[in-house]
This record gives structure tokens, C-alpha cells and sequence, in this order.
């Protein structure tokens, strides 16, 4: 096989790769996938496809479980895992998964995004306004500067 034949495939393989929505637009045999299936190619949800190595024609798109749900561990922020930083004596809440958790994490001094991007909800008061980040990045920590009624409300991890 020639250097440009081999060229040309590994690009034809990374210009079909990066978006399912571009993919169902160029390569896909819409009569023979189903209704359910062509619209379930467009959206969020996680998804199998299955595609012809040939002709990169989808043959058919199947729903699956995606990642784990978001959820908070006492005291467990070892592994990189994003982490609520209780005032002592309060436990620190560690975040496994993606998605979004909501609770109650009261006297929180700081949030570590750690080895994810994260987004974190909080409030001061009890009936006061819920104030949330934008998106943060990778190790990011937000510090509440002593303050030792932040109640963490959310956190999302992306």
C-alpha cells in the first residue's frame, strides 16, 4: 500500500471521528436505521454506533448506560477526586462520577476541582441566593476566605 493511501485512511478515519451529529450528516444510510435510532444519533445521550469500516455508513445507534452517577463520599478526597473542604470539625465531601450532585454540605471552606472541570453552587444564608461558579478548570480551588457559613449547595463535574 502506498504512503498516501495510508494517509488518506487515517484521515478519513479522524474526519469521521469527532462528532456523532457531523457523522449522521455525511455517512449515514437513513432508510435503514429507525426512527428512534436517527433521533437518538443527534442527541446527548450516551449512545453505541455502529459503523461499516468501509464505507462509514452507521448501521445502527443503540442507548447505553452512561458514566456513573455523581456521588459525594464522606471524607474521601484521596485519588484526585474533587473535593468540598469542610471547617474543621466538619468532613471534607469527595465527588466520584459525572453529572451533577445536589445536597446540603454545610461550613465548607473551599472547593478543589482537582483533575476535572467543575462547576459549584453555594449559600451564606439559609433563605439567602444560591451563587454559582462558571465552569472552572483542572486544579482550580476556590477558597472562602475563613468564612465558616458557605453551605455548598451543588457541585457538577464534567
Amino acid at each position: 500500500m502506498a504512503d498516501d493511501e495510508t494517509t488518506s485512511q487515517e484521515e478519513q478515519v479522524v474526519e469521521l471521528g469527532p462528532a456523532i451529529a457531523q457523522l449522521s450528516d455525511q455517512s449515514t444510510d437513513e432508510d435503514e436505521l429507525s426512527t428512534k435510532e436517527q433521533e437518538l444519533l443527534t442527541t446527548d445521550q450516551t449512545k453505541k454506533v455502529t459503523v461499516d469500516p468501509e464505507s462509514g455508513v452507521v448501521e445502527s445507534v443503540v442507548a447505553i448506560a452512561g458514566p456513573a452517577a455523581l456521588t459525594p463520599t464522606r471524607s474521601n478526597c484521596s485519588n484526585n477526586r474533587p473535593c468540598w473542604i469542610g471547617n474543621v470539625p466538619s468532613f471534607n465531601f469527595g465527588f466520584a462520577g459525572t453529572g451533577t450532585a445536589k445536597g446540603t454540605w454545610p461550613s465548607r471552606g473551599a472547593f478543589n476541582s482537582r483533575n476535572r472541570d467543575a462547576r459549584i453552587c453555594w449559600t451564606t444564608k439559609i433563605s439567602g441566593p444560591t451563587i454559582c461558579t462558571s465552569r472552572m478548570g483542572h486544579n482550580t480551588e476556590y477558597n472562602f476566605n475563613g468564612a465558616r457559613n458557605v453551605t455548598g449547595k451543588s457541585v457538577r463535574l464534567y
